[in-house]
């Protein structure tokens, strides 16, 4: 597939956002927002782009979705994730916002035996304004098997300009030698982390190292699926520098709410818009 074919497959919807149509299904980008973990994280820093698949104009868990199909067909709906991803954070016009994009675990290794997809990807962002610079890729580390598959997706996606963040990482389920050595910009902490912590107090010495041996080799900590104003509390408690969750906004489409609009935690929980 290429990124031609991914342009033909898209559908200009109401609002000024596209959809991607991929078989019997439509799949289309909701955004959640990303922000500075300061003082009252008023800054934006960037949003996730999740995909949203629809059949027959009904929701489809993307989950379910992505389960029901072979590998080889999984690994064109990635890309056409990705593309129709791209496109409709273009349309929002935010060039200096991160977009952060998922990479599906289970094609990883025909994604590193597809260059061209690389190549196509790449300047598809450039066209469109968004330089490779500020699209992040999530990566799950602990579902790419071989190291050396790990590490070499890591150096096709730097080759190419792209950042790397972890997802889902924590101390049960993550290597942290194998992250190191992927060379993330970014780690998301896995949100069970951050509610451990609280239940569990003494293992907060455990994660603030952790954390701070990941700020140690230049890598930012992103504290992932804030909730409550408690979970917001601790978070602020760690080394990290950005913050997400329902807190701080759910994901939209770019329909549903203007882009400069921003749901700030208050210090009771609060939600305020600036």
């Amino acid at each position: 597939m290429t990124s031609t074919s991914f342009k033909t497959q898209l559908r200009k919807l109401p609002g000024g956002f596209n959809a991607a149509t991929f078989g019997d299904y439509e799949i289309r980008t909701a955004f959640q927002p990303i922000y500075t973990l300061d003082d009252d994280c008023s800054r934006l820093y960037g949003v996730e782009a999740l995909a949203r698949p629809l059949k027959n104009g009904m929701p489809i868990p993307p989950l379910e979705f992505f389960g029901n199909l072979d590998p080889a067909t999984a690994f064109e709906a990635d890309w056409a994730c990705l593309a129709v991803h791209l496109v409709n954070a273009a349309a929002w016009e935010m060039p200096s916002t991160k977009l952060f994009v998922n990479l599906n675990p289970t094609v990883c290794h025909l994604m590193i035996q597809s260059e061209d997809l690389f190549v196509e990807f790449a300047e598809l962002a450039n066209r469109l304004g968004m330089t490779p610079e500020n699209i992040v890729c999530e990566v799950c580390e602990q579902r790419i098997g071989s190291d050396d598959a790990l590490a070499l997706l890591g150096r096709k996606l730097r080759a190419y300009g792209f950042q790397i963040a972890v997802d889902g990482f924590g101390p049960k389920t993550s290597n942290l030698v194998r992250v190191i050595e992927l060379e993330p910009a970014i780690v998301k902490i896995d949100p069970d982390w951050l509610k451990a912590m609280i239940a569990q107090p003494a293992a907060h010495d455990l994660s603030d190292k952790m954390m701070h041996r990941l700020n140690d080799i230049g890598t930012e900590v992103l504290i992932q699926g804030v909730e409550t104003a408690e979970e917001y509390r601790w978070a602020r408690k760690c080394p990290a520098s950005y913050v997400q969750g329902y807190l701080f906004g759910a994901a939209t489409y770019l329909h549903d709410r203007p882009a400069n609009t921003r749901r700030l935690p208050t210090e009771d929980g609060l939600s305020r818009v600036a």
